[in-house]
């Protein structure tokens, strides 16, 4: 059983999330894009998937690929495209004339633009830690001013007609705001744990405006409990916790619970991936997310599911990865059962 010397390793892995923001497209800002170099090759690229938050004016966008010039810019000459009208807020996919091959190293913008009336709808940018092998940035078009580069990356992504993205691979997170009065007054996440292994903590993702408890469960229920002090962070924004508990052994396919708990009144934020997307993309932009599952409870109640799962996991000491599956390779079963 390979052992993890220091300070362990964390699973699932982390994606990071430090900031978000949501910039509109409108009469104003007439064109979005998110510029990708070093991507990874794929070919038969046809369609965009765009998260939308609010729709205030309903009109036709286009969807497009595009070259990059020498300024690192959206060029306008247009390799493929797709015209939609937004009906709804949250995931929408736009199907491309034709497909395109992305090969390895090149550059490609992904572009919505206000194409025919005044659409005036939200689209949200994220700030991840962890840009997987690509580097991507965002930028927006001012009419009469041109481009302007942003610090975050927008929900805007293509893919080829499997769902398979090109990066970025971002998903679409929520907030979930709450205290110790609050039902449910305790968020988390249930990891299915794949090979045997020695867990020695956890690590989550939140915004801590008051005191609070980093909660670990045992497959058999036992609890492991961290205190969070609001002052011992550097700011006052989301910060990566970790923790860390007894050591205690897992079998493949046991379950491990990590969660946060608010110990007074004041709202404390815990960041959460949002699952309400198709199951094909999900793997490319949440890392393990085969294994996990939100859950939530108010006070020592049962546990419930959501789609909106913690940001967080286990920090393993050791593992073995000769059990569970056939063959003696690691089990990769999808999240089952309840604790």
């Amino acid at each position: 059983m390979p052992n993890f010397d220091g300070l362990g390793i964390l699973f699932p892995h982390s994606l990071f999330i430090s900031g978000s923001a949501s910039t509109a497209l409108n009469t104003t800002n007439i064109q979005i894009a998110n510029i990708i170099s070093s991507a990874k090759p794929i070919t038969g690229v046809d369609r965009v998937k765009v998260y939308i938050t609010t729709i205030t004016t309903s009109a036709q966008i286009r969807a497009s690929l595009q070259t990059v010039d020498e300024s690192g810019n959206a060029s306008g000459t247009i390799l493929a495209y797709g015209l939609y009208t937004p009906s709804s807020v949250g995931y929408s996919t736009i199907t491309l004339n034709q497909s395109v091959d992305v090969n390895a190293g090149s550059s490609i913008a992904i572009v919505l633009d206000n194409y025919s009336g005044s659409a005036n709808i939200n689209i949200p940018q994220v700030t991840i830690s962890d840009p997987k092998g690509t580097s991507s940035y965002a930028e927006y078009y001012i009419s009469g001013s041109g481009w302007t580069k942003q610090l975050r990356t927008f929900i805007l992504y293509a893919t080829d007609g499997n769902g398979v993205p090109i990066l970025p691979l971002l998903p679409y997170y929520s907030l979930a705001l709450f205290n110790s009065g609050s039902s449910p007054n305790e968020y988390g996440v249930r990891i299915t744990i794949p090979f045997d292994a020695t867990i020695i903590g956890g690590w989550l993702q939140a915004d801590i405006d008051a005191d609070a408890n980093l909660c670990i469960y045992t497959p058999s229920g036992t609890q492991y409990t961290s205190y969070a002090d609001t002052d011992a962070r550097s700011n006052s924004n989301v910060t990566v916790y970790h923790f860390y508990c007894p050591p205690f052994t897992v079998t493949a396919n046991q379950q491990v619970i990590v969660s946060v708990v608010p110990l007074t009144t004041t709202n404390i934020s815990a960041y959460r991936y949002n699952f309400n997307f198709d199951t094909v993309t999900m793997p490319y932009t949440c890392p393990g997310y085969g294994y996990i599952e939100g859950v939530q409870r108010t006070g020592s109640g049962s546990w419930s599911t959501n789609t909106t799962p913690l940001i967080g996991g286990v920090i393993l000491g050791s593992i073995s990865t000769t059990s569970g599956g056939s063959g003696g390779g690691v089990s990769r079963s999808r999240v089952q059962g309840r604790m």
